[in-house]
């Protein structure tokens, strides 16, 4: 089972070489081998299920300094048993951050809790890049196909850096392997070329290959929503603000005809000034931007616990189903961040199937439930059963969700802007 890499932590802009064009891979690199046959990401059948993952692992470190809280997370498979016992000990990385490019300063000293690079697969322990030259220091995230490995620039900035093997292993078909690798690479592609993308997605800092490996630069971030709907009971004034932005994200996905597909709180990092940013493009569909109401998909993907009624389907086949699915995962969000915990949690992958579809047919009457004992308030007991309507027609646009009255004390605009107050500063101070 394909497990999604979370990539955590702050960086400076400032303090790497920006760049203004996407710097990914020639359209004739795109083949891992020269006689392979490549298909895009909306022309392959891919058919992937991720599992719901376990709690992130936190790893804090004494720097004699005031306690910047859970620094660094990493899930807990990235320090499973391996070929090496030593996989399992991780270690910590220092590092200096300076201001962001608003001004607001970070964080002065930094930890990073890392696993060790082992030699199971090719990864070099240095790399450059257009003048820019990386040093590897540890894994801080695992994958069926690659590593999350935390970096430094010769700069000082702190970067994460997905390490993506060429090499096909456990059993995974070489052209699901392809398309997986690929389908992150053009979205992120799709998603830097976007003059306007919106500041609550993640966007590539470079993209690179060599003859092992394909390498995506990325931000990193100390945080994710996860943390939060576990270890705390967000205010309702902060799960409106965050629904905001991600509704906003999702929005400026769709316009790029881009479908997340997989929307869940791991995939949703807070950044260094508190806002929320969506990640992990693996899954995503991309759509020509003016069919993406209408076009209909038949791939079953996604993290069981969080798929649409049409997307579990045995029907899927024949019926597919369009890009509202996002507008389900949105929901899907907002009801975890409103009720401060998961909605389902498996124990075996066996027990998946019939406990989504047991959870579909039983969540209109849970939220009435949860309106009741207090935990939801009528506007969005309402909001939640249009975003989670079984029939996926009858889910609202998103200019529909926007005017919803849950919405009413929303300034759009300075939610678009990053001005409103932050609705959430990781543990620990300005991360």
């Amino acid at each position: 089972m394909f497990q999604t890499s979370i990539l955590r932590a702050g960086i400076d802009p400032k303090s790497i070489q920006p760049i203004d064009k996407f710097l990914g891979l020639a359209s004739d690199q795109r083949d891992f081998t020269p006689s392979a046959t490549y298909k895009s990401a909306t022309e392959h059948p891919a058919i992937v299920q991720t599992p719901v993952e376990s709690i992130s692992q936190k790893f804090v470190v004494d720097t004699g300094k005031p306690s910047l809280g859970p620094i660094a997370s990493t899930s807990l498979s990235s320090f499973s048993s391996s070929s090496s016992s030593s996989d399992s000990e991780g270690t910590f990385v220092s590092s200096v951050s300076t201001t962001s490019s608003e001004g607001v300063a970070e964080i002065t000293e930094t930890a990073i809790a890392v696993a060790p690079i082992l030699a199971d697969a090719p990864i070099p322990t240095r790399l450059a890049h257009n003048g820019t030259t990386y040093t590897l220091h540890g894994v801080i995230g695992r994958g069926a196909f690659g590593k999350v490995v935390f970096a430094l620039t010769d700069r000082g900035a702190q970067v994460a850096i997905k390490i993506c093997s060429k090499r096909v292993r456990g059993g995974a078909s070489t052209s699901g392997h392809r398309w997986l690798v690929m389908n992150e690479r053009d979205a992120l592609v799709r998603i830097a070329a976007d003059p306007h993308r919106s500041a609550f997605v993640t966007a590539p800092l470079a993209c690179f290959q060599d003859a092992e490996n394909i390498y995506f630069v990325l931000r990193m971030y100390h945080h994710i929503l996860l943390d939060d709907i576990y270890s705390r009971a967000l205010s309702l004034r902060q799960t409106k603000i965050f629904a905001a932005e991600l509704l906003l994200a999702l929005e400026a996905l769709h316009c790029m005809g881009i479908v997340h597909r997989d929307l869940k709180p791991e995939n949703i990092l807070v950044t260094p000034n508190g806002h929320l940013a969506i990640a992990d493009f693996g899954l995503a569909r991309l759509l020509d931007p003016s069919t993406l109401l209408t076009a209909r998909m038949h791939e079953r993907c996604g993290t069981m616990g969080y798929l649409a009624p049409e997307v579990i389907s045995d029907q899927i086949a024949a019926r597919g189903y369009t890009s509202s699915v996002d507008v389900w995962g949105f929901g899907m969000l907002v009801y975890e961040m409103l009720i401060s915990h998961r909605t389902i949690d498996t124990a075996s992958d066996e027990e998946d199937a019939v406990l989504n579809r047991a959870q579909r047919a039983t969540i209109h009457m849970d939220i009435d439930m949860h309106v009741v004992v207090g935990n939801l308030d009528a506007l969005a007991a309402d909001l939640l059963h249009q975003l989670l309507a079984i029939e996926e027609a009858a889910r609202p646009a998103w200019a529909a969700i926007r005017e919803h009255a849950w919405f009413a004390d929303v300034d759009w605009a300075l939610v678009e802007g990053r001005r409103t107050e932050t609705p959430l500063q990781p543990e620990g101070g300005n991360i």
